[in-house]
């Protein structure tokens, strides 16, 4: 049996897998087929929800449950069935008119189980262009839920001045997240890829220490911190730079292809990752991040079902 079997790798999509668009790079193809068939398991971690994954998925082998939503689904794409789902509470759309009403340049993306939809917001100072020809336009009033995800479209040079206006409030039971140098998501409260991985370590009966994940953006960093090996692209800010074990090519370039191929030049270390033990501080802090996410996706489920109870 080859070691690979023993080796679970995560890859973020925009930004790591894809650079831009859903064409994902020759190289990554050939290194996941690679990688795949020697043993390997591979799987995606992205923001993206099930309505987005598909033209991704028809172009490389995926044998894991997939993460998607920055970690509010977990999803298998060979049965076509979702395994833990954490939708948005009701309260997160008043919280996104608060949002609006003090922030009324941003652009908006709404998901719900029919797919993406543009808020119609008339103020919207930036040009979304390519985000215009791609979803139906509607005022977030028409669009039902339960809501997916709430994605903030700003100009690059506003994000600060965006968290500025985040962070007046006090939000109950969701979280924000940024997934790009243009945009920041709501999520439910605790919900993150890194708490998703720890869940589909429980599903598949492995250990942390046999994961492998590669990000770019702030949206990976609990991912990055609890893989047993993590790696990130060249144009990763510092933070996730300091954070990951390697640091890989451009996206542009292949940069998934990078980490597969460092893993198959240095077999050795990565064949004692499975029997590597974690230090108590790291077991420690993966047991207080899953308890308190567990906590609150019990708390967010509540609030949904009252929602649908209604």
């Amino acid at each position: 049996m080859s070691f690979l079997s023993n080796l679970y790798l995560y890859s973020d999509v925009d930004g790591t897998l894809v650079s831009e668009g859903h064409k994902v790079h020759d190289r990554n193809i050939a290194a996941i087929e690679r990688f795949v068939a020697y043993g390997g398991n591979f799987g995606i971690a992205t923001g993206r929800c099930t309505s987005d994954i598909d033209v991704i998925l028809r172009q490389i082998p995926v044998n894991l449950p997939c993460i998607l939503n920055n970690g509010a689904q977990i999803y298998d794409a060979a049965s076509n069935r979702v395994l833990r789902d954490i939708p948005l509470p009701e309260l997160s759309f008043d919280h996104t008119v608060k949002i609006l009403d003090n922030a009324p340049e941003v652009g908006l993306l709404i998901v719900n189980d029919d797919g993406y939809f543009r808020h119609d917001n008339p103020y919207s100072a930036h040009d979304f262009a390519l985000i215009d020809d791609l979803f139906p336009v509607a005022h977030l009033s028409e669009i039902p839920g339960p809501y997916r995800k709430f994605l903030f479209l700003l100009d690059p040079s506003n994000v600060d001045g965006f968290w500025d206006v985040l962070n007046t409030y006090e939000f109950e039971f969701i979280d924000f997240t940024q997934s790009s140098d243009w945009s920041v998501e709501m999520v439910p409260a605790g919900v993150n890829k890194g708490t998703a991985l720890l869940d589909v370590c429980r599903m598949l009966d492995i250990t942390i220490t046999q994961t492998i994940a590669i990000g770019d953006n702030m949206n990976d960093l609990e991912m990055l911190r609890s893989a047993g090996f993590s790696a990130t692209v060249s144009a990763a800010s510092e933070v996730l730079k300091n954070t990951v074990n390697l640091v890989v090519g451009e996206c542009a370039d292949g940069a998934l292809a990078d980490l597969i191929d460092f893993i198959q030049l240095n077999q050795r270390q990565f064949k004692t990752m499975k029997s590597t033990l974690e230090s108590e501080r790291q077991k420690i802090e993966r047991r207080a991040i899953l308890s308190a996410a567990m906590c609150i996706a019990r708390t967010n489920a509540m609030c949904y079902d009252a929602f649908i109870a209604k």
